[in-house]
């Protein structure tokens, strides 16, 4: 697509002048078509990754809410049971877990949780893509923790389960083996602090 295109231009020259352009055809292309078009929901799709683009390179807040009700909208009009719905619960919730970090929304944050896990439950347990979501599970709960730590354990006992199964489910020469060990490894010393200082 046009926007797909722009996009990739913005990301090869650092020019944002493509990624404005990218985000408005593709919410032209998005407005040409009728609600109950089978093509709309691509087109939500790309539009959704246009703003995404757009909110890492300006930091544009408004952008990046745009980009989850976007990507809601392509959520919504996927049929349990089809393969791309998981994908668009995952990069719904990374969208998602985004906007809570940077306005410290917890409900949003639970919410990102809850979507990452709806993934997980619809991936069979030898599926490559269960150690990502694994692993975006574990910094959900290990932001949680640092946001509540009224909470307790709770929060940072639960980031750190589900990182280490993420490590359990990535090979030792995959490229983001060492990235997660490091999670594990960074959690496993908060609890420690914990519980060596836990006021």
């Amino acid at each position: 697509s046009l926007s797909s295109l722009l996009d990739d231009l913005a990301e090869r020259t650092g020019d944002g002048g493509p990624l404005t352009e990218a985000v408005a055809a593709a919410r032209t292309a998005v407005a040409a078509v009728p609600p109950d078009d089978p093509r709309r929901v691509t087109l939500l799709d790309d539009l959704g990754s246009a703003l995404t683009s757009l909110f890492i390179r300006t930091r544009n807040s408004a952008a990046l809410r745009e980009a989850v009700r976007v990507r809601r909208e392509a959520l919504a009009a996927t049929p349990d049971g089809y393969t791309s719905r998981i994908t668009r619960l995952v990069n719904l919730a990374a969208t998602v877990q985004t906007l809570a970090t940077r306005t410290s929304d917890l409900a949003a944050a639970l919410d990102a949780a809850e979507m990452v896990e709806e993934a997980l439950d619809a991936l069979p347990e030898d599926h490559p893509a269960r150690a990502l979501c694994l692993h975006n599970l574990a910094r959900i709960y290990s932001g949680l923790n640092r946001s509540l730590p009224e909470s307790g354990t709770e929060f940072l006992d639960d980031a750190i389960r589900y990182v280490r199964s993420s490590v359990a489910a990535t090979p030792e020469d995959h490229a983001d083996y060492a990235s997660r060990l490091v999670t594990l490894s960074g959690l496993l010393l908060r609890r420690s602090d914990r519980s060596t200082n836990p006021g």
